[in-house]
């Protein structure tokens, strides 16, 4: 998800081989069955995390309402839009920065990913945090959001997202100076600007060329999640690991799902997938920290050199995101006539107020998804959400 493509690769979509059909439980009989068609290749963390969802749908509903997972075979990331409201799945990911004119205003809160690096005690709290405020804010206070997704024949139920970016490179990174010249490969808008703020060059390459593009020097370093250091292989050609910068997370619409379905459900099953939902939010997001924690334990284990950025690398980071903010709002006012932007900003600041206590302390796929279950998913009403 290059275009934002590989963000898909932030979202740390890795080569794997398809599960066997015959592994695949069939649905009791009677049961309504959710098509759930995701661009993760089966055996990945996404796809790890939708298998639980479907498997705890059907415990929850006593088997009256299952899910089956179809990982990469039904649907890619860049499909998932159409495919959904089209009926060909149910429920997916909607990587929304590949569908820039079809949802601009969910593309522009879901940008303003510098909030959980600028306003958390840390990082990881931030992203947590950051990933409950968007789903809030969408959920109960964007109408145009979900107004978007209605147009497509859609209803948006969480947001989720893979773990901060790092500097995955074949040289050392540590300070500004080391950034001067290089090229980087840039998943993403945010990404692009962050490059080029600090004085490097961003590149634009698909995530699964990246291995290629390090390996014969088209590229210095890549800007990814170090979950690729594993998932595309990236610990077979890089050196060096600068993992506080540039930071910011990929975020991504984790559960959308067809209007039609949606509203086929009686209102114990809409309730189900809303806590599903919040068990989407929460396990795609702690797998791909697990992976990513995972990879780097292998990487230095391997001899690859893991560093921090120095402190005036840090803070020049801090400061460009900050401004970085202020030019999200002014692009999207230019472009969408967007004139509330600051004010948006502002309210997922209060949001992330909200949201830091909440998360702190969650510190594994169950307790987070009770948070987001607890405070935000359980106070949607199933009997009138998107009806």
């Amino acid at each position: 998800m290059t275009r934002l493509f590989l963000s898909a690769a932030a979202l740390g979509a890795t080569l794997a081989v398809a599960a066997p059909a015959a592994l695949i439980p069939a649905a009791p009989a009677g049961a309504e069955t959710l098509k759930v068609a995701v661009g993760y290749p089966p055996g990945t963390a996404g796809d790890r995390t939708y298998q639980a969802f479907a498997e705890d749908l059907a415990a929850r509903t006593d088997g009256k309402l299952d899910a089956k997972v179809y990982p990469m075979n039904l649907l890619s990331f860049a499909e998932a839009l159409s495919g959904v409201r089209d009926g060909i799945g149910d429920l997916t990911l909607i990587a929304t920065p590949y569908f820039l004119s079809e949802l601009p205003r969910t593309n522009f809160v879901m940008e303003l990913v510098a909030l959980g690096e600028l306003e958390a005690p840390d990082p990881l709290t931030g992203s947590k945090a950051l990933i409950g405020a968007m789903s809030e804010y969408i959920l109960t206070e964007c109408e145009t959001c979900r107004e978007e997704f209605a147009a497509q024949n859609q209803i948006f139920l969480a947001a989720s997202s893979g773990t901060r970016n790092t500097l995955i490179c074949t040289k050392p990174v540590e300070t500004q100076a080391d950034l001067a010249g290089l090229r980087i490969r840039a998943g993403g808008a945010f990404w692009s600007r962050w490059v080029s703020g600090m004085g490097a060059s961003a590149v634009s390459i698909p995530g699964n060329e990246v291995f290629e593009a390090l390996n014969q020097g088209v590229v210095d370093c890549t800007s990814m999640s170090a979950a690729e250091l594993k998932g595309f292989g990236l610990a077979e050609v890089a050196t060096d690991v600068t993992t506080t910068v540039p930071g910011g997370v990929f975020m991504a619409a984790a559960a959308s799902m067809n209007l039609d379905a949606w509203r086929g459900l009686d209102d114990a099953g809409r309730a189900a997938v809303l806590r599903g939902a919040a068990d989407i939010s929460a396990g795609l997001f702690s797998r791909y920290h697990d992976e990513a924690e995972t990879s780097l334990a292998a990487a230095r284990e391997a001899g690859i050199a893991v560093h921090d950025a120095t402190p005036a690398l840090s803070e020049a980071s801090r400061a460009y995101l900050r401004q970085d903010l202020d030019a999200i709002v002014a692009s999207y006012a230019e472009r969408f006539g967007y004139e509330d932007g600051a004010q948006v900003v502002e309210r997922l600041r209060a949001l992330m107020a909200r949201w830091i206590p909440l998360v702190e302390g969650a510190d594994d796929r169950e307790a987070l998804a009770e948070v987001y279950w607890r405070e935000l998913h359980s106070r949607i009403d199933a009997t009138s959400y998107g009806l």
